[in-house]
């Protein structure tokens, strides 16, 4: 990194240019004029590289098709609460089914908090399909009722599909029915 007096002079003690309009914006900043150079920039002299880098990169291993994951995103679906605004939630199953069911359980707060930003996101973008004016934030209010709605559609397909959510922490509950799950179809293969 050159130092202060480097930048004010546009070159490094041994010589090197530095880049003419980074130079410049140095300059500027300390109060003192441009500078001016002819030439090519020193920013388009570097050599070209003749030999490429290879660095291994881990391989991966692609993401189990089962786990404690997909039984959290089905059992989403069956309740009604799909993933439509959620970018991250592919990615979040991936990564339980990755997990498995020890690590779920030891994430348990984790995936309930992912849950929780997931419903105030989805209230969020319902509340705001619901104003008139596309140009204003919804309201806490507005919100909060849109958490209300969903929450009470998810209660009514529990109940009907005989599906037990605990309703003082319905989002752990939740979670700890996907784990589970996927552990009883885990031993089943076993």
């Amino acid at each position: 990194m050159p130092f202060h007096s480097e930048w004010i002079a546009g070159q490094t003690k041994d010589g090197r240019l530095l880049p003419l309009g980074k130079t410049n914006a140095f300059r500027a900043r300390s109060g003192l004029p441009p500078l001016e150079r002819s030439g090519p920039s020193p920013q388009f002299t570097h050599k070209p590289i003749t030999k490429a880098a290879t660095i291994p990169l881990p391989e991966r291993p692609p993401a189990p098709s089962h786990g404690p994951g997909s039984e959290l995103a089905a059992i989403l679906q069956d309740l009604g609460v799909g993933s439509a605004v959620c970018n991250e939630c592919s990615g979040r199953k991936d990564l339980m089914n990755r997990w498995g069911v020890s690590g779920c359980r030891e994430n348990i707060d984790t995936i309930t908090q992912w849950l929780r930003d997931a419903e105030t996101l989805a209230a969020r973008v319902l509340a705001r399909s619901t104003i008139k004016n596309e140009h204003s934030e919804p309201s806490e209010a507005e919100i909060r009722k849109q958490q209300r709605m969903t929450r009470l559609t998810a209660a009514w397909r529990a109940v009907t599909s005989f599906t037990w959510i605990n309703p003082l922490h319905p989002h752990k509950s939740i979670v700890e029915r996907a784990i589970a799950q996927a552990e009883a179809k885990q031993a089943a293969k076993v």
